[in-house]
């Protein structure tokens, strides 16, 4: 009866924290599923006729690796289309219409809404966004059987039958029924900076010492706030704003987002840190523009030097903040951790014993 019951013990603790694993595995599945994260996006700047950042998708990299047709905006230019002087779709064209595809693209919304289910995609951010109107074999037409929340400066990725349907009056030639709308990698959300930088056990900077130099001038002795943080490793929080053409890049984070232009507020000495990432894996896309790092803070003493290498760089910087241990685990899984370790030694406790008691006797 003894051994039974420490068999029963055994084997309930050891489901329990196989089933914990199961969920684990199971949930980061379920994160996953519906992202393409198999497809290799090259997402590169482009020249912009008005200065803005223009991100465009260089589509001859894509890799076909989900066995989908990938409709690319290479192949709809072929039909240049003149509303005054309309002409046929090519055959190469028009043949594809009817047909399922999926494409790969920046939404430009036709509304303004939380949700919507109409937007034109296109192969870069400056026919959408900042330059000219884009032409009529620049961009799809696409219907949403669901509602979605618009997405500016994120790649996507749509799925859905193709349409050769030119309709100049209402302002397209190309037309895509779409059954399901994703970005193209998935928008992991991250405990913010101030979660993370305690539980990394971190400072977290403050521009705040920065702003509070600028009456004193960019050649003033650091505040001893700041000073006292020279050396020491500390999570940041910013925009990148800018990127040079080193390999990795040195990125500019800006408190405040800017575009290059005119909209936000520019960076400068007082309200930027230059970041220098430990490798090509602390690069965020171009498209992730807000960003957390954290790494060794350098305060420059050099006043001749500030206005071109900032007050403060962010060395040896890393996307995110180390994990502080136990402070990821939630609570249900610690209780169940417990339990599961509990049942297994309530198990074999009386295994022992009884094994004890034999030995004796044979004494």
């Amino acid at each position: 009866m003894r051994r039974s019951r420490s068999s029963l013990l055994l084997a309930l603790g050891f489901l329990l924290m196989a089933g914990m694993a199961a969920a684990d595995h199971l949930a980061a599945a379920v994160k996953s599923a519906g992202h393409p994260r198999s497809i290799r996006l090259a997402v590169r700047s482009e020249p912009s006729r008005t200065g803005h950042l223009n991100l465009g998708i260089d589509e001859k990299k894509i890799e076909e690796t989900l066995g989908e047709r990938f409709l690319q905006f290479a192949t709809l230019a072929q039909w240049r289309y003149d509303p005054k002087k309309p002409t046929p779709a090519p055959a190469a064209i028009q043949q594809l219409s009817g047909s399922r595809f999926s494409a790969i693209g920046f939404m430009y919304p036709l509304e303004v809404a939380a949700k919507i289910q109409v937007f034109c995609l296109l192969r870069s951010t400056q026919t959408c966004c900042y330059g000219p109107k884009p032409q009529f074999d620049q961009y799809l037409l696409v219907e949403s059987a669901t509602p979605i929340p618009p997405e500016r400066f994120e790649p996507i990725l749509v799925r859905g039958t193709f349409f050769v349907d030119p309709k100049p009056d209402e302002g397209y030639i190309y037309r895509m029924e779409a059954d399901s709308v994703t970005r193209v990698e998935p928008d992991d959300h991250h405990p913010s900076a101030r979660r993370l930088a305690e539980q990394a056990g971190m400072p977290l900077f403050d521009y705040g010492m920065l702003r509070r130099m600028e009456p004193l001038g960019v050649d003033a002795a650091p505040p001893a706030e700041l000073a006292a943080l020279d050396g020491r490793r500390v999570v940041l929080e910013g925009h990148v704003v800018d990127r040079d053409d080193a390999d990795p890049p040195v990125l500019t984070l800006g408190e405040q987002w800017w575009d290059g232009v005119s909209v936000g507020t520019p960076p400068g000495v007082f309200n930027s840190v230059l970041v220098y990432p430990a490798g090509r894996d602390e690069v965020p896309p171009l498209w992730r523009t807000q960003q957390v790092y954290s790494g060794r803070l350098v305060v420059n003493r050099d006043p001749a030097t500030r206005r071109d290498s900032g007050l403060v760089q962010l060395r040896e910087a890393r996307l995110g903040a180390p994990s502080g241990g136990a402070g990821k685990w939630p609570l249900w899984r610690i209780l169940g951790f417990g339990l599961g370790v509990a049942l297994m030694g309530l198990g074999i406790r009386p295994s022992r014993v009884g094994e004890k008691r034999v030995d004796h006797g044979l004494e």
